[in-house]
């Protein structure tokens, strides 16, 4: 028993923990399960953009996923047929027929474009060891879009389930583009077997949906099926219609298949039967109908987790921002590395800081030396040159409108750039009144070169962080190596003008990446929009959202058959011959009889079966309906039951008046007037008291009913009102 226990405590705990995170359940933040992330995570790393044969993926995610080829194998197929991050080229089989994919080594397969956009991310991803420890896998992917909601997800693990119907991608991301803007977003599943669906009852992914066959009756008696129901393919569908026609359920003579890629199955039925009638029978009979039940469930946080559409998408919507935030964080730390490459090569060059190292012998006295130099330089400004070449445009100019237009640009210049420095007023406003007396070219010139200043200077105060600056005691010895590994032919054809127009441009983008930074939503809705725009027309709706009442067995099937009772054998149902017909039923009725004594029941609808050589009540089930008993008890009280037949098991007696009792009167009508026939004490005379229905509580069919306490009472009549009796 010991090692029962174990088992019990240890083993299956283990093992149930194992398939709700790492088989069944997808993960909150990339929507996958492991054995998808890892044949997209094989995808990844041999991706070339060429097509892969899918045997070759089966064999390469093998060393991820501890399971054999073939569950791979029909991952990949099933992950393929959502059209999502899987662009497929050979046979991978159909969601409308159902067919079976062929051979593994005869299909092919790549990424598309939205799975690198989306997904793809290896500086931000964390890995961990395979099972094995051979190689490494991603956790999660940093989706940036709610996956689950859009491929949806089924599985079963233990003591628990879940089923994420599919959404339309487009929808999904301007739900996302809402979210951040703090506007309302509603969003309804998108099938890819098209088809009508009613989300009255979806309660924002918790609920349930009814999904419809799109059907096209036709004037010749034959009606076409365009679109299927979710979860149902053209075979399935048509099992149903021919198990429901053998059955006479519905009156169809024949079916064909035109499928291919599009659903085009034709029924043919009786043209002397309405359509109508027709289009309700295979509503309710067969699989053009059917009810999903939803059940969001996810690993969030290492843990099961029931959640909402809503809460999906803001909890997308959140990680999107943390993920663009850290890939432009690493996009700015890049763009930084190579500005500070680019300025230090530029020292380096211009300089000719390498002829000073050409008689020093050891490493060390290199490394020294080329300190030493870069501390006697500076990086030299873009805008500081640009302002050089302006004032050469000046040379023809008077002598004091050129040396005021010098004076007034340095100044501006040194306020940009030093903190602590103050300029004069009174300088600033002597050299823009000798300027202003100038030619109009001069002034011209004099003004772009000053909006140059601010544009630039200000942007690069902006961008300037600490390890920006450089001097000789923040350069590594990984900058001094790159500065000695510069080629000779760099150095002799280094192109000053073509250095600067490199780093004009690198500073471009890195003010790009700290204005996205400083406007993260809206850098955020302008991604999920380009993406809108990219992918809408690959991506349109097939599911119809269309209100519609679903259609139950019982209120379809033909009331065809007739009832009989024989009073004198005591047997009823619509298949003996003699007795006293009663009414029409149909085999999903259900008929309530209450038998003499007071035993009732709910049975379905008889073929045939012995009730009672006497009945009180039989007619169909009416939910809701209050049966009124008076019965007299053991100790000779009467008593008043009112009651329904709700929630009763099929074919089951129930007794409405106590074993120990005997009935005095019944009524199927709702509210009879009780009228209690009483003798009076000592003159023997009778007298009548009448007491309206509502006076006693409905009850269940179980209880037993309220004691009047009286003595003296005969009998208990129901008294019925006269419209009552009418209606």
């Amino acid at each position: 028993m010991a090692d029962v226990e174990t088992l019990y405590d240890r083993y299956f705990l283990e093992y149930a923990t194992y398939v709700v995170k790492n088989r069944a359940i997808p993960e909150i933040d990339d929507g996958l399960k492991p054995v998808q992330r890892r044949i997209l995570h094989t995808l990844f790393e041999i991706d070339d953009g060429k097509y892969h044969k899918v045997a070759n993926v089966v064999g390469q995610t093998m060393q991820f996923h501890p399971h054999g080829d073939q569950s791979i194998f029909g991952a990949l197929v099933s992950l393929a047929n959502k059209d999502l991050f899987i662009d497929k080229q050979g046979n991978f089989g159909s969601v409308l027929t159902g067919g079976q994919a062929s051979a593994a080594r005869y299909i092919e397969c790549r990424l598309t474009p939205l799975a690198r956009e989306v997904l793809l991310s290896p500086e931000i991803t964390e890995y961990v060891d395979s099972y094995d420890g051979r190689a490494r896998e991603p956790v999660v992917f940093p989706a940036k879009i709610p996956v689950a909601l859009i491929l949806g997800a089924e599985g079963i693990a233990v003591g628990m389930s879940t089923r994420i119907l599919p959404h339309n991608p487009i929808e999904v991301m301007e739900a996302q583009v809402s979210c951040l803007k703090g506007e309302p977003f509603h969003l309804y599943p998108d099938f890819p077997t098209g088809g009508l669906m009613d989300v009255s009852e979806y309660e924002d992914g918790i609920g349930r949906v009814y999904t419809r066959a799109r059907l096209e009756p036709r004037d010749d008696g034959v009606v076409m099926v365009r679109a299927l129901p979710f979860g149902e393919t053209t075979e399935s569908l048509m099992k149903s219609i021919e198990e429901a026609a053998r059955s006479k359920r519905i009156a169809v003579k024949g079916l064909t298949d035109y499928t291919t890629d599009g659903v085009e199955i034709e029924i043919r039925t009786d043209p002397e039967v309405k359509t109508g009638d027709v289009l309700q029978g295979l509503y309710a009979f067969t699989s053009c109908e059917v009810a999903i039940a939803a059940n969001l469930l996810v690993i969030s946080d290492g843990h099961p987790r029931v959640m909402t559409v809503s809460d999906m998408i803001r909890h997308s919507t959140n990680r999107l921002l943390e993920i663009l935030e850290a890939e432009l964080r690493i996009e700015e730390r890049d763009l930084r590395t190579q500005l500070r490459a680019r300025r230090l090569e530029q020292v380096f060059i211009e300089n000719r800081i390498y002829k000073e190292i050409e008689d020093v012998e050891d490493i060390e006295g290199v490394y020294a030396a080329v300190r030493e130099a870069i501390a006697k330089y500076s990086p030299v400004s873009t805008t500081a040159r640009a302002v050089d070449r302006g004032m050469n445009e000046l040379n023809g100019a008077p002598p004091e409108i050129r040396d005021a237009a010098r004076s007034l640009l340095t100044t501006v210049y040194r306020s940009l750039t030093f903190e602590h420095y103050g300029p004069s007023r009174e300088m600033i406003a002597r050299n823009l009144d000798v300027i202003g007396h100038g030619p109009e070219a001069h002034r011209r010139l004099v003004r772009s070169l000053l909006s140059a200043i601010r544009h630039e200077l200000t942007a690069t105060r902006r961008m300037a962080a600490v390890e920006d600056i450089i001097t000789a005691d923040n350069l590594t010895k990984e900058d001094l190596d790159r500065l000695l590994d510069i080629p000779l032919y760099r150095i002799t054809r280094y192109g000053i003008d073509r250095a600067e127009a490199e780093m004009r441009e690198i500073e471009g983008q890195l003010r790009t990446v700290l204005h996205n930074l400083h406007h993260l939503t809206d850098f955020a809705i302008d991604f999920l929009e380009q993406l809108i725009r990219g992918y809408r027309d690959e991506y349109p709706r097939r599911s119809e959202v269309k209100p519609f009442t679903p259609v139950q067995e019982r209120d379809a099937a033909a009331r065809d058959l007739v009832l009989r009772y024989d009073t004198e054998t005591g047997y009823m149902g619509y298949t003996i011959e003699s007795g006293q017909p009663l009414f029409n039923v149909s085999l999903y009725d259900r008929v309530v009889i209450v038998r003499s004594g007071g035993v009732a029941g709910v049975h379905n609808t008889l073929d045939k079966m012995y009730v009672d050589l006497d009945i009180l009540y039989c007619a169909m089930e009416e939910p809701g309906r209050v049966f009124t008993v008076a019965y007299r008890d053991l100790e000779g009280y009467a008593c008043i039951k009112r009651c329904t037949m709700d929630r009763c098991r099929i074919n089951q007696l129930y007794e409405l008046v106590p074993g120990d009792s005997s009935l005095l009167a019944f009524t199927p009508e709702p509210d009879p007037e009780i009228v209690l026939v009483i003798r009076e004490d000592g003159t023997g005379q009778e007298s009548r008291v009448s007491h309206k229905a509502d006076e006693f509580l409905i009850r269940s069919h179980r209880a037993r009913g309220d004691r009047i306490e009286r003595t003296g009472i005969l009998n208990v009549e129901f008294v019925i009102r006269k419209n009552q009796e009418s209606n």
